[in-house]
Protein backbone atom coordinates (compact mmCIF):
# COMPACT_ATOMS: atom_id res chain seq x y z
CA UNK A 1 0.00 0.00 0.00
CA UNK A 2 3.08 2.23 0.49
CA UNK A 3 1.27 5.19 2.05
CA UNK A 4 -1.44 5.66 -0.57
CA UNK A 5 -5.08 5.26 0.37
CA UNK A 6 -6.51 6.02 -3.03
CA UNK A 7 -5.89 4.64 -6.49
CA UNK A 8 -4.20 7.30 -8.58
CA UNK A 9 -3.76 7.83 -12.28
CA UNK A 10 -0.08 6.97 -11.91
CA UNK A 11 -0.81 3.59 -10.33
CA UNK A 12 -0.87 0.38 -12.29
CA UNK A 13 -4.27 -0.74 -11.05
CA UNK A 14 -5.91 -0.42 -14.46
CA UNK A 15 -8.86 1.70 -13.28
CA UNK A 16 -11.61 1.80 -15.83
CA UNK A 17 -13.83 4.56 -17.11
CA UNK A 18 -16.72 3.06 -15.14
CA UNK A 19 -14.76 3.56 -11.90
CA UNK A 20 -14.25 7.25 -12.68
CA UNK A 21 -17.92 7.71 -13.61
CA UNK A 22 -19.01 6.11 -10.33
CA UNK A 23 -16.63 8.32 -8.35
CA UNK A 24 -17.87 11.44 -10.16
CA UNK A 25 -21.52 10.54 -9.47
CA UNK A 26 -20.76 9.90 -5.81
CA UNK A 27 -19.01 13.28 -5.56
CA UNK A 28 -21.90 15.06 -7.28
CA UNK A 29 -24.37 13.37 -4.92
CA UNK A 30 -22.35 14.33 -1.84
CA UNK A 31 -21.92 17.92 -3.03
CA UNK A 32 -25.63 18.26 -3.86
CA UNK A 33 -26.70 16.95 -0.45
CA UNK A 34 -24.23 19.14 1.44
CA UNK A 35 -25.23 22.28 -0.48
CA UNK A 36 -28.98 21.68 -0.19
CA UNK A 37 -28.78 20.93 3.52
CA UNK A 38 -26.41 23.81 4.16
CA UNK A 39 -28.50 26.40 2.33
CA UNK A 40 -32.00 25.29 3.35
CA UNK A 41 -31.17 24.81 7.01
CA UNK A 42 -31.31 21.80 9.29
CA UNK A 43 -32.43 21.17 12.85
CA UNK A 44 -29.59 22.04 15.19
CA UNK A 45 -28.08 19.16 17.13
CA UNK A 46 -24.54 18.76 18.42
CA UNK A 47 -24.12 15.61 16.34
CA UNK A 48 -25.15 17.29 13.09
CA UNK A 49 -22.94 20.29 13.64
CA UNK A 50 -19.92 18.14 14.59
CA UNK A 51 -20.21 15.43 11.92
CA UNK A 52 -19.06 17.52 8.95
CA UNK A 53 -15.87 18.87 10.53
CA UNK A 54 -15.00 15.41 11.90
CA UNK A 55 -15.33 13.81 8.45
CA UNK A 56 -13.35 16.61 6.80
CA UNK A 57 -10.70 16.35 9.51
CA UNK A 58 -10.31 12.62 8.88
CA UNK A 59 -10.01 13.25 5.13
CA UNK A 60 -7.40 15.93 5.79
CA UNK A 61 -5.38 13.51 7.91
CA UNK A 62 -5.59 10.87 5.18
CA UNK A 63 -4.43 13.37 2.58
CA UNK A 64 -1.58 14.50 4.82
CA UNK A 65 -0.60 10.89 5.49
CA UNK A 66 0.19 10.54 1.80
CA UNK A 67 2.97 13.06 2.38
CA UNK A 68 4.62 10.83 5.01
CA UNK A 69 7.93 10.91 3.13
CA UNK A 70 7.93 14.71 3.45
CA UNK A 71 7.19 15.54 7.12
CA UNK A 72 7.72 19.28 6.59
CA UNK A 73 4.61 19.37 4.40
CA UNK A 74 2.63 17.54 7.07
CA UNK A 75 3.69 20.11 9.67
CA UNK A 76 2.85 22.98 7.32
CA UNK A 77 -0.56 21.45 6.68
CA UNK A 78 -1.28 21.12 10.39
CA UNK A 79 -0.04 24.64 11.13
CA UNK A 80 -2.29 26.07 8.40
CA UNK A 81 -5.33 25.08 10.47
CA UNK A 82 -4.60 28.02 12.81
CA UNK A 83 -5.03 30.79 10.19
CA UNK A 84 -8.17 28.96 9.10
CA UNK A 85 -9.51 29.18 12.66
CA UNK A 86 -8.92 32.92 12.68
CA UNK A 87 -10.65 33.35 9.32
CA UNK A 88 -13.47 31.04 10.42
CA UNK A 89 -14.00 33.14 13.53
CA UNK A 90 -14.37 36.22 11.32
CA UNK A 91 -16.61 34.72 8.62
CA UNK A 92 -18.54 32.50 11.02
CA UNK A 93 -21.07 35.32 11.35
CA UNK A 94 -22.30 34.34 7.88
CA UNK A 95 -23.82 31.19 9.38
CA UNK A 96 -27.14 31.46 11.18
CA UNK A 97 -28.89 29.77 14.10
CA UNK A 98 -32.58 30.54 14.44
CA UNK A 99 -35.89 29.25 15.76
CA UNK A 100 -38.42 27.86 13.28
CA UNK A 101 -41.67 26.37 14.59
CA UNK A 102 -40.10 25.93 18.04
CA UNK A 103 -37.19 23.96 16.53
CA UNK A 104 -33.67 25.31 16.74
CA UNK A 105 -32.33 25.38 13.15
CA UNK A 106 -29.03 26.34 11.56
CA UNK A 107 -27.80 27.36 8.14
CA UNK A 108 -24.19 27.07 7.11
CA UNK A 109 -22.43 29.87 5.30
CA UNK A 110 -22.66 29.39 1.53
CA UNK A 111 -19.19 30.95 1.24
CA UNK A 112 -17.58 28.45 3.61
CA UNK A 113 -19.53 25.55 2.14
CA UNK A 114 -18.49 26.41 -1.42
CA UNK A 115 -14.81 26.83 -0.54
CA UNK A 116 -14.64 23.62 1.47
CA UNK A 117 -16.46 21.45 -1.05
CA UNK A 118 -14.58 22.83 -4.04
CA UNK A 119 -11.18 22.30 -2.40
CA UNK A 120 -12.00 18.71 -1.48
CA UNK A 121 -13.40 18.06 -4.98
CA UNK A 122 -10.24 19.45 -6.61
CA UNK A 123 -8.04 17.45 -4.24
CA UNK A 124 -9.92 14.25 -5.08
CA UNK A 125 -9.62 15.10 -8.78
CA UNK A 126 -5.87 15.49 -8.33
CA UNK A 127 -5.78 12.21 -6.46
CA UNK A 128 -7.60 10.26 -9.15
CA UNK A 129 -6.68 12.04 -12.38
CA UNK A 130 -3.25 13.63 -12.09
CA UNK A 131 0.06 11.89 -11.54
CA UNK A 132 1.14 12.25 -7.94
CA UNK A 133 4.80 12.87 -8.69
CA UNK A 134 4.44 16.65 -8.23
CA UNK A 135 4.47 16.78 -4.44
CA UNK A 136 4.30 20.60 -4.32
CA UNK A 137 0.85 20.66 -5.94
CA UNK A 138 -0.45 18.05 -3.52
CA UNK A 139 1.10 19.82 -0.52
CA UNK A 140 -0.35 23.16 -1.64
CA UNK A 141 -3.87 21.77 -1.90
CA UNK A 142 -3.47 19.95 1.39
CA UNK A 143 -2.47 23.25 3.02
CA UNK A 144 -5.52 24.95 1.47
CA UNK A 145 -7.71 22.12 2.75
CA UNK A 146 -6.17 22.58 6.21
CA UNK A 147 -7.11 26.27 6.07
CA UNK A 148 -10.67 25.38 5.02
CA UNK A 149 -10.83 22.84 7.85
CA UNK A 150 -9.81 25.59 10.28
CA UNK A 151 -12.53 27.81 8.79
CA UNK A 152 -15.06 25.02 9.38
CA UNK A 153 -13.95 24.73 13.01
CA UNK A 154 -14.28 28.51 13.42
CA UNK A 155 -17.77 28.35 11.95
CA UNK A 156 -18.60 25.44 14.26
CA UNK A 157 -17.56 27.45 17.31
CA UNK A 158 -19.67 30.37 16.10
CA UNK A 159 -22.71 28.12 15.56
CA UNK A 160 -22.33 26.60 19.03
CA UNK A 161 -22.11 30.01 20.70
CA UNK A 162 -25.14 31.29 18.75
CA UNK A 163 -27.15 28.21 19.75
CA UNK A 164 -26.15 28.62 23.40
CA UNK A 165 -27.25 32.26 23.34
CA UNK A 166 -30.60 31.41 21.75
CA UNK A 167 -31.27 28.55 24.15
CA UNK A 168 -30.42 30.64 27.23
CA UNK A 169 -32.22 33.81 26.17
CA UNK A 170 -35.10 34.66 28.55
CA UNK A 171 -37.29 35.95 25.70
CA UNK A 172 -36.86 32.68 23.85
CA UNK A 173 -37.59 30.60 26.97
CA UNK A 174 -40.85 32.55 27.53
CA UNK A 175 -41.76 32.16 23.88
CA UNK A 176 -41.16 28.39 24.06
CA UNK A 177 -43.27 27.99 27.22
CA UNK A 178 -46.20 29.95 25.70
CA UNK A 179 -46.14 28.05 22.42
Amino acid sequence: MNGQFFITASSSSGSSLATYVIVIFILIFIIFRRVSRGINGRPYTQRRVLTGPIIYGILLLLFLYELNKYPIYIYIGLIMIVPGLIIGDRVGILSKVYWQNNILMYKRSVFILAITLSLYAVRLFIEFELPTNNIQIIATFDALIAISFGIMIGELLHLKSQARILRNSPEIADKMENA
